[in-house]
């Protein structure tokens, strides 16, 4: 294992631990965030199970034995800086939802692919920034 990826992986599991105290500390008991590294070399936070498939386990939101009416969906992806020091997210998706699983609010992110100017310095074309932004070019 490399350095790196052994950086990653424990930055990566006190920032989950980080996050799980503070939903327990809150909106839920007892609960756990699991991280671990993906075959893309991307750390992985969210709850539930590695092998357990789409973002499909609710973290309930209830402090008591009662049956929780909502929970909260909780996925991140995260690098290193071009430094390799601390964490960078890549993508993250937090939904509230009802205890069956619909969604009521999402917040969503997305890092953009980096983009550079020109060697010349001026600015991208416009056919320039779409090819980087995900956007057709056709």
């Amino acid at each position: 294992m490399t350095r790196l990826r052994s950086d990653l992986e424990r930055q990566a599991r006190d920032f989950a631990a980080e996050i799980t105290g503070l939903l327990n500390g809150t909106v839920t008991n007892g609960i756990r965030l699991s991280s671990w590294i993906d075959p893309n070399g991307n750390a992985i936070i969210r709850y539930g199970r590695q092998d357990s498939g789409a973002l499909d386990n609710l973290v309930p939101l209830t402090v008591s034995q009662k049956q929780a009416r909502f929970g909260l969906r909780i996925f991140r992806t995260l690098t290193l800086d071009d430094e390799s020091r601390h964490l960078r997210n890549t993508q993250s998706a937090y939904v509230l939802a009802t205890a069956d699983g619909e969604a009521v609010f999402t917040y969503d992110f997305v890092r953009p692919a980096p983009t550079t100017a020109p060697a010349s310095g001026r600015e991208p074309t416009r056919r320039q920034m779409r090819c980087c932004s995900g956007v057709s070019t056709r």
